[in-house]
């Protein structure tokens, strides 16, 4: 490449790398698109330092490079264009100084960003082709300077072997000796082998083929992208990607050192395209075969990378392991390095301990599971949902705060693609958020900055009262639907620039309804009618209409106006949630009770019953927050013994609901309109609502009192006095022994082998295994471990538990575990062979000589 063409690249390469890093600056301070900007920015940081890269490249005296001018020229070229286009749509997004503008604008504009954005990381992915090659060149010649370094000790051969091979190659080639046996295409690889200047021609070969079809793979992409690739004429002509391989490669020649002769003659097989000389090309373009064999399946081409081969020579083993090694390595080498992210999310059931504790806000109890490994902050739900999107939700700030500073992941998404910083912020815009779901908005991060991902519309902010601060008008929402709806009968070709500069120093949401008609009449043809259904349009993160918010948020007038205006309102959101699942999460009685008006008006279009994607029917959701939605919907007809997809019932769900105030009452009203079959429904675990409520004594009692069976095991074999057990609520197992029909289930066994007093023992509850030692019966004696009672307290060392296990009528002096231990050892082993423990073990625990 001459010097002059040098410059002019390298001198495009600097405005490229101005142009982009102005895009970039605009990127910062551009606040109101969403979190795909964050990986524009990336990649506009990545294909800055590949330019730079390719640059340094150019300006190096060192450095070979085969990339032929035209091909990078037209790389650039390409580039600077989208570089602009991308400036040009960022400004006219960022233009305006009202935020509600800027929105709008670029709900318009963003699948044109994303289609930028795309040819973007294509052109960056062509400067790392070029790179590659290029540092793979610069690799070969330094190597040919030491050739030892290339060759194998495996392929070094006698000298005569060497001289044999000179003199077959000083003669001419004979046809026939194209498909010799196995032992001459040894003795000529190894004489290829020991000639140092034939290996590295071999391998400078390989790269200017290399160098030539991927400049011109590259410029068949970047200047007919989209085009499809022709297949081989009938009548031999060349294909499109042949006319133009040969024509980048009549550029390379003339720019380039010379190479072999052979490399630029195209040739065609019967099946393949191929360079082999097996194979002739004649003047008319039609392949002529010459094979000398009768076989033609075991025909050996000259060229080893011929695809019409049956058998292809590996000429690989002919370089030393560690030159092919480092060649692969220059080859695969990057400017920018590749950033990986790697978190490993573990499936658990929305039953398990760590969820039920963040759902409960029970801090101590979460910090427990964590701590001895049984949960960890990358635990996720069948629904997507982690302990982060469920302490988000429940608005609990201490365990946020807690779960983030452990390191758990912001920007994971459930299935609806919802973070748990979305779903703080869908709490806070609540009528009645109490500020707790504003503090845990405030923990995520600025309330603004989210609110932009949500994408709202002009219609949508003014139902849920955002404003811009600096403007005083507050238009009620009957203005803004007058105006979405004399603009939708505005005729073609209204001008409306125009119509906007009407409501200069007014509400920006003016100005935000007539720009999405604004930017749909500039990007359509003209004489296009221009129509926006901003009545029923969807955010973007729950996809829920105007209607849905009002009903979310309690406001009863606004939905009163988006019915007069016809807003549809069996719209279901991505999730398949209607506007009642949306109203009993307002807290808002009213709300709820507005929304019912609406479906006894309307009842073919809203069903009551809707489940969403995961299975979940209002009545689900009610019973999580409020005993009085509960029992509105019970009246408006909701079937509570309707299962999700994980089996759960509205019981299973009250567990997470306020313990103090809401949960009885809430449990009071199912289970007075449900009977007692369904009471112990089981979820897909195997769970019945009961396991959910053994830390509240008032609604175990309501539960038993209703019908719930104490020994309904789960899939472990574990009932609920396993339970209880395992969790050291000793009050609500006092209570099941009291009032369970069926006691003996505290002496059942689980899959383990393991009764209510094993797992009291070996989860060091104390109160729970001194409330089972007072019934005569406490099951078998000992668990799938071979561990005794007196094993266990004796580990313990409470001497009261200890008294009371060997005063028990199972106790057996001198029990043995299976590895062989007395209670003696397991008493040294923890440390508490001494004092009190001492004593008794040495009382009860040995046999006496009398005996």
């Amino acid at each position: 490449m001459d010097p002059i063409t040098v410059l002019g690249l390298v001198s495009s390469i600097v405005q490229l790398v101005e142009a982009a890093n102005k895009v970039n600056d605009i990127l910062r301070t551009f606040r109101d698109g969403d979190k795909e900007l964050a990986a524009l920015r990336d990649d506009i940081v990545a294909f800055v330092e590949a330019l730079r890269g390719f640059d340094r490249v150019l300006r190096s005296r060192h450095t070979i490079h085969r990339v032929s001018s035209p091909v990078l020229e037209d790389v650039l070229k390409n580039s600077e264009q989208v570089v602009h286009e991308l400036r040009d749509r960022l400004l006219q997004l960022s233009t305006s100084s009202l935020s509600a503008v800027r929105r709008a604008r670029w709900v318009q504009h963003k699948s044109a960003v994303k289609k930028l954005h795309g040819n973007i990381r294509e052109k960056m992915a062509m400067l790392h082709t070029f790179l590659s090659i290029t540092q793979a060149e610069t690799f070969l010649t330094i190597a040919s300077q030491y050739p030892s370094f290339m060759i194998s000790e495996a392929a070094r051969a006698p000298v005569e072997v060497a001289a044999e091979s000179e003199a077959s190659r000083s003669r001419p080639t004979d046809p026939s000796r194209l498909h010799v046996g196995s032992g001459d295409s040894h003795a000529r690889r190894t004489s290829m082998s020991l000639d140092e200047r034939g290996s590295m021609s071999d391998a400078s070969s390989y790269m200017e083929r290399l160098s030539i079809f991927s400049s011109a793979a590259s410029f068949s992409s970047s200047t007919s992208v989209g085009s499809s690739i022709e297949t081989p004429e009938p009548d031999g002509k060349p294909t499109d990607l042949e006319k133009l391989s040969l024509t980048t490669i009549h550029t390379f020649r003339q720019r380039t050192q010379p190479v072999s002769q052979d490399m630029f003659i195209l040739r065609r097989s019967c099946s393949y395209n191929c360079h082999c000389a097996c194979h002739e090309e004649t003047t008319d373009h039609k392949p002529q075969r010459r094979f000398t064999r009768s076989k033609p399946e075991t025909v050996r081409c000259t060229d080893p990378v011929c695809l019409g081969n049956k058998f292809v020579p590996d000429s690989s083993q002919r370089y030393s392991s560690l030159f092919r090694s480092a060649l692969s390595r220059a080859t695969s080498a990057r400017v920018i390095q590749v950033r990986y992210d790697l978190q490993s999310f573990r499936m658990v059931p929305n039953g398990s301990n760590a969820v039920r504790y963040v759902n409960h806000g029970n801090l101590a109890k979460l910090k427990e599971c964590i701590e001895s490994g049984e949960a960890t902050i990358w635990d996720t739900t069948l629904d997507g949902w982690s302990l982060l999107h469920s302490a988000a939700y429940y608005s609990h700030a201490h365990i946020v705060k807690y779960l983030l500073d452990l390191g758990a992941a912001t920007s994971t998404g459930d299935i609806g693609s919802r973070t748990p910083a979305d779903l703080a912020v869908f709490k806070s815009i609540g009528k009645n958020e109490t500020g707790s779901e504003q503090a845990v908005v405030d923990i995520f991060c600025e309330k603004d900055d989210v609110l932009a991902d949500f994408e709202f519309t002009p219609i949508h902010l003014c139902v849920l009262n955002i404003h811009d601060y600096q403007h005083s008008e507050r238009p009620s929402l009957g203005e803004l639907l007058d105006l979405v709806d004399e603009a939708n009968n505005a005729p073609v070709g209204t001008d409306w620039t125009q119509w906007k500069s009407k409501f200069q120093g007014r509400s920006p949401l003016f100005a935000a309804i007539l720009e999405y008609f604004r930017a749909s009449a500039f990007e359509s043809p003209n004489g296009t009618k221009i129509i926006h259904n901003l009545i029923d349009e969807k955010d973007k993160k729950l996809h829920w209409t105007p209607l849905h918010w009002a009903a979310y948020t309690g406001r009863v007038e606004e939905m009163r106006t988006l019915f007069k205006y016809g807003a549809n309102c069996s719209v279901l959101s991505n999730l398949g949630a209607n506007i009642i699942h949306a109203a009993v999460e307002s807290k808002v009685d009213s709300g709820l009770a507005a929304v019912l008006k609406i479906r006894r008006r309307c009842a073919d279009e809203l069903d009551i019953n809707q489940v969403n994607s995961w299975g979940e029917t209002a009545l689900h959701i009610a019973s999580c927050i409020s005993a009085s939605s509960v029992r509105l919907l019970l009246d408006a007809g909701a079937d509570p013994n309707v299962q999700d997809e994980n089996g759960r019932l509205a019981l299973h769900f009250a567990a997470s609901s306020d313990r103090e105030v809401e949960r009885p009452r809430i449990l009071a009203a199912l289970c007075g309109a449900m009977d007692a079959q369904h009471i112990n429904s089981q979820d897909l675990h195997g769970r019945p609502p009961l396991f959910d409520y053994l830390d509240d004594r008032e609604c175990v009692e309501i539960l038993i009192r209703h019908g719930a069976k104490v020994d309904v095991a789960d899939d472990d074999g574990k009932n609920a006095f396993h339970h209880a057990c395992i969790q050291g609520e000793d009050g609500t197992l006092d209570l099941m022994l009291k009032l369970a029909s069926n006691a003996d289930a505290s002496m059942a066994q689980d899959n383990r082998g393991d009764t209510p007093l094993i797992d009291a023992l070996s989860n060091s509850n104390v109160d729970c295994a001194l409330a089972l030692l007072q019934r005569d019966d406490v099951g078998p004696p000992t668990g799938k471990d071979g561990w005794w009672p007196i094993h266990y307290a004796a580990k313990i060392g409470d001497p009261d538990l200890l008294q009371a296990v060997c005063r028990h009528r199972s106790f057996k002096k001198s029990a043995r575990s299976l590895d062989g231990k007395s209670a003696k050892v397991v008493a040294m082993e923890a440390g508490t062979w001494k004092g009190r423990i001492k004593e008794l073990i040495l009382e009860h625990d040995y046999l006496d000589w009398d005996d």
